[in-house]
């Protein structure tokens, strides 16, 4: 169906994450920073992009920056964890650096699926429109 770049510093959350896309019949593939997004990105052009935002190296923010730059009509889910204050203001820059959808962790499997799914709708939308 669809491949989808899984950028997160924690390996469980990749792999979790993987397996429910796998299980509605996506293709996943993993980084762990926003460095290794970037190569990956050299090498595949994935579907949508599901972007955590507290990364080493370089954070979901600065990624978040250049893939709009540089891929403009990626799609890009961006994900995000931490206390109240924090984990909102992380979502909101998020949205203001131009991810298409946000979600809190953590999140329930089945609005990942969904937010996932209405994300890759959106653009066969727009492409059966044009």
């Amino acid at each position: 169906m669809a491949l989808i770049l899984i950028v997160d510093d924690d390996a469980a959350i990749r792999d979790s994450i993987a397996m429910l896309l796998e299980i509605d019949g996506h293709e996943a593939i993993h980084a762990e920073n926003g460095r290794q997004c970037e190569l990956t990105l050299g090498q595949w052009l994935p579907d949508l992009v599901i972007l955590d935002i507290f990364m080493p190296e370089r954070d979901g923010i600065e990624t978040l920056r250049a893939l709009r730059q540089n891929h403009p009509h990626l799609k890009i889910l961006a994900i995000s964890g931490g206390g109240d204050s924090k984990l909102e203001r992380s979502l909101h820059f998020a949205r203001e650096f131009g991810a298409d959808e946000v979600l809190a962790k953590p999140f329930a499997d089945a609005d990942l699926r969904a937010t996932v799914r209405a994300l890759l709708e959106r653009g066969r939308d727009i492409v059966g429109s044009a």
